[in-house]
């Protein structure tokens, strides 16, 4: 099993981002890009969109 780091747009279109073997490297990831929306967020963007590691099979792709 590995981690797949997903963003999410308003609950309909989700992309993989990245992959990862661990739980945890991928949580920190999805943490780090979380935090540098939340500053963004501040200065006045509106967050329609969210970060989430889930567990994939070995044989799923990211890039094909």
């Amino acid at each position: 099993m590995k981690w797949v780091l997903f963003i999410i747009f308003s609950g309909t279109t989700v992309i993989p981002l990245a992959e990862y073997i661990d739980e945890d490297k991928c949580v920190d990831a999805s943490n780090e890009l979380k935090k540098i929306a939340d500053e963004a967020q501040q200065s006045g963007a509106t967050e329609a969109y969210q970060y989430q590691c889930l567990p994939a099979p070995k044989k799923f792709l990211l890039f094909k």
